[in-house]
C-alpha cells in the first residue's frame, strides 16, 4: 500500500511538472531562438574577480567578429570555455547618429537577458599596453598558447536579449495581449467571476438554512439525525473547497491582469525610446537595464476564465445533483403551509372556529394530488399542528378553571 501511494504521488508530481516551461524554453520558442547584441564599454578589470562598471550607454551591434587568431570558424578551441575569459573581438555599432562605427575591444563579461551565459571564443587573460600579444590559459601547454594580434584598446560587456524578428520587438507579445482594451475586458471578467461567487455564497447560504428541514420523510429519529447531519457536513466541506478553488481562480485572473498592465508598460516604454531607422540609438545604464528585464511572458499575461467558470458550473451541478432533492423539500417544508392550519388560523382571526365545509375542504387539500413525500410532509405538519391545538385547549381550561 505504502509504494503503490508512494507511486500515485509521483506520478501526480510528474503530470504537474511536466506543464512547467522554463523561462529561456519560453522565449526561446516564441522568438525562434533570435536576439540581438548590446555592446557597453567597462572599466578594464586589472583581477579575475573585479566587479564591472559600465562607463558608456549600451549600443545595438549590427555584427561582430573575433580575434584570437583563428581563422578556422570550426576549430575546436572556438568552443572552449575557462572562468574568467576575456575575449578579443571588433563590433560594428549603431552610434547615436545612426551611423556605423566599429570599435576593437577586449571582451570582460558576456550574458543572456534570460540568465545564461554566451558560447564565446577563449581570447586570453585580459588586455595590456600593447598591439600584439601571445597569451593563453594558466597552466596549459606551450602548444595550447594562442596566437593573438589585435589593436584592442578598451574593454566591454555584451548582453544579448532575444528578439522577435517578424514583429520587430524585444521578446514576443501577441497582438491581443498588446492590445488597448484588453485590461477592460480582463477587468469585466473579474468582476463578473466575483458576482458569480458572491451568488454561489447566497446560494450555498440558503441551501444550508433549507437543507436541514429536508428530511421528514426518513423513518426513525436517529437515522433522520444522522442523514441530516452527513449532508449539513458535505455541504460545508464541499462549499468551503469549492470557494477556496473559485478565489484562487480570481485571484490568478487578478494577476493576469497585474502581469498585462507590466507587459504593456514595457512595450510603451520600448516605443518611447529613440531609434533610428528602426534601430535602437544608444541607451543609458537605467533604460538599457529596464529592456533587458523584459516583459512577463504571454502565458503569464493571459487570462483563462474558462476555468473559473467550468469549476462554477461543476460546482452547481454537483450541489443541484447532491442536495437539489433535499433543498426542494425543506423548501416545501417551510413555505408550503398546511391547509388545515391555515382554515383555522383565518377563523381564529374572525374570532370563531372554522366551519365543518372548510375543514372538509382543508383536509382534501392537503391529502389529494400529492406524491408520496408531500403526503408526508402535510401528516408530519398535521400531527404537529394537532400538538398545538391540543395544548392550546389545556391552557383555555385552565384559565376557564381559575
Amino acid at each position: 500500500m505504502g509504494y503503490g501511494r508512494t507511486a500515485l504521488l509521483l506520478i501526480v508530481a510528474g503530470l504537474g511538472f511536466a506543464g512547467c516551461e522554463s523561462k529561456q524554453a519560453v522565449w526561446q520558442r516564441l522568438t525562434g531562438n533570435s536576439s540581438v547584441t548590446f555592446f557597453a564599454p567597462v572599466s578594464c578589470a586589472t583581477t579575475t574577480n573585479q566587479s564591472l562598471t559600465i562607463i558608456g550607454s549600451h549600443s545595438l551591434v549590427r555584427s561582430f567578429q573575433w580575434g584570437g587568431g583563428l581563422q578556422d570558424i570550426n576549430d575546436p578551441r572556438l568552443r572552449e570555455q575557462f572562468s574568467g575569459n576575456r575575449y578579443a573581438y571588433t563590433l560594428t555599432l549603431v552610434d547615436a547618429a545612426g551611423r556605423d562605427q566599429q570599435v576593437s575591444a577586449f571582451l570582460l563579461g558576456a550574458s543572456d537577458a534570460i540568465g545564461f551565459g554566451f558560447s564565446l571564443p577563449y581570447s586570453g587573460r585580459g588586455p595590456g599596453s600593447f598591439r600584439a600579444m601571445t597569451v593563453g590559459p594558466p597552466g596549459t601547454n606551450p602548444e595550447h598558447i594562442y596566437p593573438i594580434a589585435t589593436n584592442i584598446s578598451m574593454c566591454g560587456t555584451l548582453h544579448r536579449m532575444p528578439w522577435s524578428r517578424s514583429l520587430n520587438l524585444p521578446y514576443w507579445i501577441s497582438a491581443e495581449l498588446i492590445n488597448p482594451d484588453a485590461p477592460v475586458d480582463y477587468k469585466f471578467g473579474i468582476d463578473l467571476a466575483l458576482v458569480g461567487l458572491t451568488g454561489l455564497v447566497l446560494l450555498a447560504f440558503l441551501c444550508a438554512l433549507c437543507l436541514p428541514f429536508g428530511f421528514f420523510d426518513i423513518e426513525g429519529e436517529h437515522e433522520r439525525a444522522a442523514t441530516r447531519y452527513r449532508s449539513l457536513k458535505l455541504l460545508l466541506i464541499g462549499s468551503a473547497m469549492t470557494f477556496a478553488t473559485l478565489f484562487v481562480l480570481r485571484t490568478g485572473m487578478q494577476t493576469s491582469l497585474d502581469e498585462l498592465t507590466k507587459g504593456q508598460s514595457y512595450y510603451d516604454f520600448y516605443q518611447s525610446l529613440a531609434k533610428s531607422n528602426g534601430l535602437l540609438q544608444p541607451l543609458s545604464y537605467f533604460d538599457a537595464q529596464r529592456l533587458f528585464v523584459g516583459p512577463p511572458t504571454p502565458e503569464q499575461m493571459t487570462q483563462s476564465p474558462q476555468t473559473f467558470w467550468l469549476v462554477f458550473a461543476a460546482a452547481v451541478v454537483a450541489g443541484i445533483f447532491l442536495f437539489g432533492m433535499r433543498m426542494y423539500k425543506g423548501w416545501y417544508w417551510l413555505f408550503v403551509p398546511l391547509p388545515l392550519q391555515v382554515r383555522f388560523g383565518r377563523a381564529m382571526r374572525r374570532g370563531e372556529w372554522p366551519k365543518a365545509e372548510e375543514i372538509i375542504m382543508a383536509i382534501l387539500e392537503g391529502t389529494t394530488r400529492k406524491n408520496v413525500w408531500q403526503s408526508k410532509a402535510m401528516t408530519k405538519k398535521a400531527e404537529l399542528f394537532a400538538q398545538k391545538l391540543i395544548a392550546r385547549r389545556i391552557a383555555i381550561q385552565r384559565r376557564m378553571m381559575a
